[in-house]
């Protein structure tokens, strides 16, 4: 039963009330002044205490203040004669939980104790309720979209109940509507292989990256006004909906639409496109000068702010001043605040801010923030209190109060895996991997020529054989990878022994058994050996190891210490790089797996005797 104090110094004249609320199946206790309202509410563990604001000795106010000091998140309604706006905000400044003018009737009394007390809960029922009721339709209408648009309505409707059950204390429900979003998912993705090509071709079809800045942002330049363009690195749709209500207080929100971010989605092509207003063949063709190859050193998209300048030309906006600004961290982000005044006579000013991406990639790789953003409703929530206490939402404030209108928008967004695996490989390694760009993903950019090969698709193969010409080479791997497979391929008269991977254990079945060397007809030799089970080091100090892995040599000679392992020492450039992702993870595991195998006693070692 809930407990409820009632503070009035003419409280006999409340009985009705009281009456009322207890044969509602609430429990009351009363006092007449602010002094002994302080003394009960350190004895007893009331749920809300409704407070007179006139009262002689300690008025309402002042009980209120002392109240809050000592019970912070106690619930205060506070009730008044007076409508005075001065009381009224001195109250609310307070922190109350409602305010009721006299006279109250009891419903009003009724009424206020259940969004005290009731709120959430009934909130609650009434969402899985809801929920209930509109899951049949759901699953019907989710077989019947045809059309962008009906996809997007539909995924916002699907959002809406994951917000409502959010604060809903059922799981098994939240379970349901996660396997709706499943299916949901895996339709869409149905619909957008059979559709997207098409609409290249047809003018019918969603906005796309490349007609975002034309279409959304040009119309705001060409009406005279400045405009503070902010793209939030995979920004999903949740998380601005998580966010608008930060903003509210300094904009006023005109317009809100989904566009389709061409694919694949990573960024070298999804941004470049946004900025660009072109599509990546169009880039590449048009403007080569700001084009990255896949295989080429350095960051695919270093020439955003480029590319928008020529963007702008096109559209016949090459007078409005554009100025461009990328945050990557804490560091940057503070320093853009501290300098942006200087950018306020901008026609456009764009932003682009890489925060939320770096939650995403630090989600697979830090297990506190795995924790921390466990399920979508968490990120939600790590994103919007990230928010709040960042530099960026004072950017925004001063963008307010500078007359920009806001043009924010994603390049593209992510999904939230349950049961992540890391897979190290290149783009054609399977059609279940999210596109990946460049070949051989960390190799290549450390200096490391890379080739892919198939034996049994005849992929790289002619390229294979002419970097064997005339040469001796030695291939070496575990079991089954198939090296006799691939020379078979090379030499199909050689006819090596191979054979299937085991049905049994899945693992490659042993055929080599020596060493053995075959010539080449197009010149050069090649050995086949056995399969090998693991690597060792051999005559190699542990200082030595890191030579062997030429990005982390490179950055070990700006090290703090000289001798500098890259495990735990301080200010070790090697573990900034790792964390700032200039360092691939999988190399510095195959570097610590190297150095923990020389501290093994079973390490291999020449000995000499």
């Amino acid at each position: 039963m809930p407990n409820i104090l009632w503070v009035d110094d003419e409280i006999e004249m409340l009985k009705g009330h009281l009456l009322f609320l207890e044969g509602k199946g609430y429990s009351v206790a009363t006092c007449n002044n602010g002094a002994d309202a302080l003394d009960l509410v350190q004895e007893t563990g009331f749920d809300a205490v409704f407070l007179d604001e006139n009262m002689p000795g300690l008025s309402g106010l002042e009980t209120l203040e002392k109240m809050k000091d000592l019970l912070p998140e106690l619930p205060v309604v506070m009730i008044t004669k007076s409508e005075e706006e001065q009381i009224m905000e001195m109250a609310i400044g307070s922190k109350i939980a409602d305010y009721l003018i006299k006279p109250v009737n009891p419903n009003q009394v009724l009424l206020s104790l259940k969004k005290i007390l009731d709120g959430r809960q009934l909130v609650s029922q009434a969402a899985t309720r809801g929920y209930q009721q509109e899951f049949g339709r759901l699953t019907l209408d989710m077989q019947q979209l045809r059309t962008w648009e009906e996809w997007a309505n539909f995924y916002k409707k699907l959002l809406q109940w994951e917000l409502k059950l959010d604060e809903s204390p059922e799981e098994g429900l939240k379970g349901v509507l996660a396997a709706q979003k499943k299916e949901a998912n895996e339709l869409f993705a149905r619909f957008i292989a059979n559709h997207y090509e098409q609409w290249f071709s047809e003018s019918d079809r969603p906005m796309l990256s490349h007609e975002l800045v034309g279409k959304v942002v040009a119309p705001q330049l060409r009406d005279g006004k400045k405009v503070f363009f902010l793209v939030m690195d995979n920004l999903r749709y949740d998380q601005w909906l998580a966010i608008k209500p930060l903003l509210s207080p300094f904009f006023h929100h005109k317009e809100e639409g989904l566009y389709n971010s061409i694919l694949p989605s990573a960024t070298q092509y999804a941004r470049n496109a946004l900025f660009a207003g072109m599509m990546p063949a169009s880039i590449k063709a048009s403007l080569p000068q700001y084009w990255v190859e896949e295989h080429e050193d350095g960051s695919k998209n270093q020439f955003e702010g480029e590319l928008l300048e020529a963007q702008l030309e096109r559209l016949g906006l090459g007078d409005k001043k554009s100025v461009y600004q990328k945050v990557t961290n804490l560091r940057g982000a503070n320093k853009l605040y501290d300098t942006i005044h200087q950018h306020k006579n901008a026609d456009v000013l764009t932003v682009v801010y890489n925060f939320v991406d770096a939650l995403s990639h630090a989600k697979t790789d830090t297990e506190v923030v795995r924790e921390l953003a466990s399920d979508d409703s968490a990120y939600r929530r790590l994103v919007k209190t990230w928010l709040e206490g960042s530099p960026l939402l004072k950017m925004l404030q001063w963008a307010s109060q500078q007359g920009f209108t806001v043009v924010l928008t994603t390049d593209h967004g992510t999904v939230n895996v349950h049961r992540p695996s890391k897979v190290v490989g290149t783009k054609h390694l399977t059609t279940n991997l999210r596109y990946k760009t460049g070949n051989g993903m960390s190799y290549q950019s450390i200096g490391y020529r890379c080739m892919e090969t198939s034996a049994t698709e005849g992929l790289g193969l002619e390229e294979l054989k002419a970097l064997l010409k005339d040469k001796t080479t030695l291939l070496s791997g575990h079991s089954g990878v198939g090296k006799s497979t691939l020379i078979n391929a090379i030499e199909p008269q050689l006819q090596l022994r191979t054979a299937a991977v085991s049905s049994s254990h899945n693992k490659g079945q042993h055929t080599t058994t020596y060493a053995e060397m075959h010539g080449l007809v197009f010149g050069g030799d090649i050995i086949d050996t056995p399969g090998i089970k693991g690597f060792g080091l051999v005559n190699m100090e542990k200082e030595e190891i890191s030579h062997f892995f030429p990005e982390i040599f490179a950055l070990s000679k700006t090290c703090r210490f000289h001798n500098c392992l890259h495990v735990n020492e301080p200010q070790c450039a090697v573990k900034d790089a790792l964390n700032e992702n200039r360092i691939a993870p999988t190399r510095y595991e195959s570097y610590i797996n190297q150095l923990n195998d020389h501290d093994e006693t079973t390490h291999y070692r020449s000995t000499e005797h």
